[in-house]
C-alpha cells in the first residue's frame, strides 16, 4: 500500500457512516477515478474479511466490518503504516499533517498514530517552528493541540521555499523525488507541469527554466490549501492596480489556476490570481519571437494604429505592446468562444481609473470582434486597455501630486474638487493628512500642494505650493503655471488622454474620417440624401435598409434646424458601421420649413450609441447657433471644417 491508500483505509476505520468518493478525492487532490482504483486495491488487500469496502450509489463508501474484524484491520494498517514511514522523516509527517491534512494536531493522537513519544512529538514541533523564522507565521498551542497561525500568503511562501530547499527540487527532477511525491502524487505533479507548458505555449510566454520550479510548487501548494478551505483574504494587495505590470500576467495566472484547481464555471478568486501573478513576475517571463498568421498579425497592427490615431500618440513602434497583445488575444478568443469570464472586480477598477482609454480601445476593437465572431466583454476589454496604458506610461510616467489638508474640514473637499479641474486624470492626485507625509512619500512626490505649514518637515521647497484654505484665483493661476512646467514633451500630450474635451474631439474625428465635402451643388433634399449615402461606407451602402430608413425618418418629419443645418439619420438597426458624413452646399436649399446650407448624415449602430454619445452631444451643443453654422459653411478647406467641430 502507498501512503494515500493507508490514509484512506484509516479514514474509513475512523467513521461508521458513509464517506463520499468526491470528499476523499478533494482531500488527497486526486480524481474520483483514482480513489475508486485505490479502493479496489484495498479490497484485494483485505479480501480475507467476510465484509469489505462497500459502495452504494448516492450514499458513498464505508467499511462494512464487525468489531473483531475492525481490530484485525487496524493491526494490519499499523503494519503497513510502520513500513511506509520507515524512510520518511517525522518532520515531513508533521509538516503534512499541520499544513495539508488537518487544521490542527492532537499531541496524544499523533504520537499513537506514528508510534513516537509525546516528548518526541513536542521536540519535533519545536524544531519545525524554528524554521518559521523570517515568515509571519507561528505555532499556536491550546490544550495539547497545535495549529499554524498566520497570513495565508506567508504560509504558502514558507511551504514553497521549504519544499524546494529541503528536497533540492529542480524542474527535471521534481517528479522523481520520492520524498516530494509523499506530499503530492506523481500524477498531480506531472499534470501541473503539463498545464503550465500548455498555457505558456498558448500565451507565447517563455518562463525562466531555472525558476519555473517555484511556479510549479506554488500551484501545487495553492490547490491543496485552497481546496482545504484556506483562502487568501488579506487586503495587503489593494494597491495592485497601481503596478500595471501585474496585469500583463493576470489572465495567464487566471487560466493556470482555473485549469489546475478545476474551477471551470465557478467565480475566479481574485486574491488567489493576484498572488499567482506575483509568482509569475518573480519567476520571470518574456514573450517569444512570435510566429503567427497574417490575419491576427494585421488585426493587432490595425488595432494599435486606430488607438494611436484616436490618442494622437504613435504607439506603432512599441514591439513589446505588439507582442503582449498577440499573447493576450489568442487565448482571449478561446475564452470568449467558451464563455469563460475574467474577474469583474478588477474590470470595474480599470474602467474607473482609465475610463477614456478604455472607451477608445473598445471603439477600436470592431475588426477584432468581427474577424473571430466574438462578443467582447468588459473584462477582456479592461485587460487590453492595460496593455495600452503600459505602453503610454513608458512614454511618460504619471505625476504624483499630494494634497496636504487638515482632516475633517468641508473646505478640503472644495479644494480637491477645484484641483480636479486643473490636474489631469492621467496624473495621481492624492489627499493625505500631514502625519502621513513620510520621507518616502516626499521623495516620491512630483508636487506637494498644502494649505498648512510644513516647516517642521524636511521637504524640498521647490516641490511645495502653498494655497489658502479656500482656493483663490491667484492660487489656481499659480498652480496651473507650476503644473504646466511639469508637463513637458510627451507629458503634455499624454495628459490630454484624460481630458474630456480632447477625448470628445477624437471621437468626432473618428466618426467623420475624411467624409467632409464642401460647396456641393445639389438642389433637392433627395439629391442631398443620395449624395451622402453614396459617400457612406461600403458596409452601410450594401445594406438595402440603410437608405430606406433615412428616407422613412425624413417622411416622419423634417430633420432640418432653424440655424441652417439638416441632420438626416439612419435607423440604428440599419447601420453596419457608425459614421458621420457632412457636406456644405454651394447654395442654401429649402429643407422642410428651413433654409439649409450644411448637412450631416448621422449613422450610428446600436452597439456604438453609448460610446459615441459624448461626441454627438458635443456637436448638438454647437449647432444651435446660426453663427457657428455660417462658420462651417464658409470653411475654405476640409481641415478648417473639421477643426471647427
Amino acid at each position: 500500500m502507498n501512503y494515500r491508500q493507508i490514509s484512506i483505509l484509516r479514514d474509513l476505520l475512523l467513521v461508521d457512516d458513509f464517506i463520499a468518493g468526491k470528499t476523499l478525492a478533494n482531500k488527497y487532490s486526486v480524481s474520483t477515478k483514482t480513489i475508486y482504483s485505490d479502493l479496489s486495491f484495498l479490497n484485494k488487500e483485505i479480501e480475507e474479511l467476510s465484509n469489505k469496502i462497500e459502495k452504494i450509489p448516492r450514499r458513498g463508501i464505508r467499511l462494512a466490518v464487525n468489531a473483531n474484524e475492525k481490530k484485525r484491520l487496524a493491526d494490519l494498517l499499523n503494519h503497513f503504516q510502520a513500513e511506509e514511514i520507515k524512510d520518511i522523516s517525522r518532520e515531513y509527517l508533521l509538516l503534512k499533517s499541520l499544513f495539508f491534512d488537518q487544521k490542527e494536531i492532537d499531541i496524544i493522537d499523533w504520537s499513537v498514530q506514528y508510534f513516537v513519544s509525546e516528548t518526541s512529538v513536542r521536540r519535533d514541533i519545536d524544531k519545525l517552528e524554528n524554521k518559521f523564522t523570517g515568515y509571519k507565521i507561528h505555532m499556536e498551542r491550546h490544550n495539547g493541540k497545535y495549529s499554524i497561525v498566520g497570513q495565508e500568503q506567508e504560509i504558502r511562501k514558507f511551504l514553497r521555499n521549504y519544499l524546494i530547499t529541503e528536497f533540492h527540487l529542480g524542474l527535471h527532477t521534481v517528479t522523481h523525488n520520492s520524498q516530494f511525491v509523499y506530499f503530492f502524487p506523481k500524477e498531480e505533479i506531472e499534470r501541473v507541469i503539463s498545464i503550465v507548458n500548455h498555457y505558456a505555449s498558448t500565451y507565447h510566454f517563455i518562463l525562466s527554466e531555472q525558476y519555473s520550479i517555484y511556479l510549479i510548487v506554488d500551484l501545487l501548494v495553492a490547490k491543496m490549501r485552497y481546496l482545504n478551505g484556506n483562502t487568501i483574504i488579506s487586503n495587503d494587495m489593494v494597491h495592485f492596480i497601481e503596478d500595471l505590470s501585474y496585469y500583463e500576467v493576470y489572465t495567464f495566472a487566471g487560466d493556470l489556476f482555473r485549469e489546475f484547481v478545476g474551477l471551470k464555471d465557478k467565480p475566479m478568486p481574485l486574491l488567489e490570481i493576484i498572488n499567482l501573478s506575483y509568482t509569475l513576475l518573480s519567476v520571470g517571463y518574456e514573450t517569444n519571437d512570435l510566429i503567427v498568421g497574417d490575419q491576427i498579425n494585421n488585426i493587432i497592427k490595425n488595432l494599435i494604429e486606430r488607438v494611436s490615431q484616436l490618442l494622437s500618440i504613435d504607439l506603432s513602434g512599441d514591439r513589446h505592446l505588439f507582442k503582449m497583445l498577440i499573447s493576450h488575444v489568442q487565448p482571449m478568443i478561446f475564452r470568449l468562444k467558451n464563455r469563460i469570464m475574467v474577474n469583474s472586480d478588477i474590470t470595474e477598477e480599470i474602467k474607473k481609473k482609465y475610463s477614456v482609454l478604455y472607451n477608445i480601445v473598445w471603439l477600436s476593437c470592431r475588426e477584432l470582434s468581427d474577424a473571430f465572431s466574438i462578443d467582447m466583454t468588459d473584462g477582456e476589454m479592461a485587460f487590453l486597455t492595460v496593455h495600452f496604458e503600459i505602453a503610454i506610461e513608458k512614454l511618460a510616467k504619471p505625476l504624483m501630486i499630494y494634497v496636504v489638508c487638515p482632516q475633517g474640514l468641508a473646505t478640503t473637499e472644495l479644494i480637491m474638487t477645484s484641483l480636479s479641474h486643473v490636474i489631469s486624470n492621467f496624473d495621481h492626485l492624492i489627499k493625505i493628512d500631514a502625519s502621513e507625509l513620510t520621507p518616502d512619500k516626499i521623495k516620491q512626490a512630483d508636487m506637494i500642494i498644502s494649505s498648512i505649514s510644513l516647516s517642521d518637515m524636511d521637504v524640498d521647497e521647490s516641490k511645495v505650493i502653498f494655497i489658502s484654505p479656500v482656493l483663490t484665483d491667484a492660487d489656481l493661476e499659480n498652480l496651473q503655471n507650476q503644473y504646466l512646467q511639469l508637463q513637458k514633451g510627451n507629458r503634455r500630450v499624454l495628459s490630454v488622454i484624460e481630458n474630456k474635451e480632447a477625448y470628445t474631439k477624437s471621437l468626432v474625428h473618428k466618426l467623420i474620417g475624411k467624409n467632409v465635402f464642401l460647396k456641393v451643388d445639389q438642389k433637392t433634399v433627395n439629391d442631398c440624401i443620395n449624395f451622402l449615402v453614396e459617400k457612406s461606407s461600403v458596409q452601410n451602402r450594401q445594406n438595402p435598409l440603410y437608405r430606406k430608413s433615412i428616407l422613412i425618418r425624413e417622411e416622419l418629419g423634417s430633420t432640418s434646424v432653424y440655424t441652417g443645418i439638416a441632420l438626416p439619420h439612419a435607423l440604428p438597426v440599419a447601420v453596419s458601421e457608425s459614421q458621420l458624413v457632412m457636406m456644405t452646399l454651394k447654395k442654401p436649399i429649402r429643407w422642410g420649413s428651413n433654409m439649409v446650407k450644411v448637412i450631416m448624415l448621422i449613422s450610428m449602430s446600436q452597439e456604438d450609441e453609448f460610446f459615441y454619445k459624448d461626441a454627438l452631444i458635443s456637436i448638438y451643443s454647437k449647432i444651435d447657433s446660426s453663427e457657428y453654422i455660417d462658420k462651417l459653411w464658409c470653411s475654405p478647406t476640409v481641415s478648417d471644417f473639421i477643426e471647427l467641430l
